[in-house]
């Protein structure tokens, strides 16, 4: 079983085959891991000015 394509179906195919390789060859991910710096203070916090039982 062979299936013949137009020429023009032909050229369209390998267009988007080629500009799909391009596409994902181009891709440069971000390094996934993110580092936080954490600054930690101990104490009593008021938010409403009146302190919390």
């Amino acid at each position: 079983l062979t299936i013949r394509m137009s020429p023009s179906r032909s050229i369209l195919h390998r267009s988007l085959s080629f500009f799909l390789l391009l596409l994902l060859s181009s891709v440069h991910g971000e390094n996934p891991y993110r580092f936080y710096t954490w600054n930690v203070t101990y104490g009593d916090i008021y938010p409403l000015g009146v302190k919390q039982q």
